[in-house]
């Protein structure tokens, strides 16, 4: 297993970063690549509640009963309480 970084510049500030934090280039560039990911999930997370907070938003305006509207369904039921 391997990863052949061809770009100097890269290389460098790696070395630069783990020379300052006395860690192998290695331990570096993992603790970017998982600093990423947590902050990929944590925008996720970000996303799905203002999603949520939008839904909330619409239900509310959502009239919650129409004028006229009732519970009461006997017209689709006989006397016996069968489907009409």
């Amino acid at each position: 297993m391997g990863l052949n970084i061809k770009d100097e510049a890269v290389v460098a500030l790696a070395r630069k970063l783990a020379k300052a934090t006395n860690d192998t280039m290695t331990g570096v560039i993992r603790k970017a690549l998982e600093r990423l990911e947590a902050q990929r999930g944590e925008a996720e997370e970000h996303a799905v509640e203002e999603r949520l907070r939008q839904m909330d938003k619409a239900e509310a305006e959502f009239p919650k009963f129409r004028p006229g509207a009732t519970s009461d369904h006997s017209e689709f039921y006989d006397e016996n309480g069968m489907p009409a």
